[in-house]
């Protein structure tokens, strides 16, 4: 991981961004990115994880309970009309949807920098990743965008029953509480959107993958 490096509020064209430096700085000086002397720096480390934390509170990664579904075929993600979703990098988000940085550091280091991957060798050994340090992966969705807010609660309710019939309430429902038929009552307005008809001369063969 490189040194700690430093930037200013002039690096950036938003205004929060701005404020947010100068209400934060950590010394003043020259300021290696943009090029200004006795300016207020910030560590590019310290600003790399407030940048995460923003863009988690709007975005999210592709799949993980966003409506999306991957198809193998075209090699992208659908959404649930069965369209291409629609995707961003960190660099997308951070260029062209938030329109974030100055002239002098757009087409920079400060991207990369800022977004480095904050674990060490061999935590990523180990299996830790930082779904930020990619960051022209295509993977990121806006928050609850694939769903509305009515199939989020749908998605909530389905993976609450999932937990249910897997560790709890498997085969009956305990202490005469019909709890899985609850969160099944609230997908029932979905559940028949995905009802297909099929002809009776239609066979299905049941099979199992078998690893080598």
């Amino acid at each position: 991981m490189k040194e700690d490096l430093f930037c200013c509020p002039h690096c950036f064209r938003n205004k929060h961004i701005q404020r947010y430096i100068e209400e934060n700085y950590d010394e003043k000086g020259h300021c290696c990115y943009c090029d200004d002397y006795n300016t207020v720096l910030i560590s590019v480390k310290r600003l790399g994880q407030y940048f995460r934390e923003c863009i988690n509170k709007a975005y999210e990664i592709c799949g993980t309970g966003t409506g999306s579904m991957w198809d193998s075929e075209e090699k992208e993600e659908l959404g649930p009309d069965g369209n291409a979703a629609t995707t961003y990098s960190i660099r997308r988000i951070m260029v062209e949807e938030e329109n974030v940085f100055s002239e002098e550091t757009i087409t920079g280091p400060l991207l990369e920098d800022l977004f480095e991957n904050v674990y060490t060798a061999r935590e990523i050994q180990k299996g830790s990743e930082d779904n930020f340090a990619e960051i022209n992966s295509e993977k990121w969705v806006i928050k609850n965008d694939l769903y509305g807010s009515e199939q989020t609660r749908v998605f909530q309710s389905w993976e609450t029953f999932k937990h249910i019939v897997k560790h709890y309430n498997r085969f009956f429902d305990s202490e005469n509480y019909n709890i899985r038929g609850e969160y099944l009552e609230r997908m029932d307005p979905y559940i028949y959107d995905f009802v297909t008809d099929i002809s009776k001369e239609m066979k299905f063969f049941r099979a199992r993958k078998i690893r080598q």
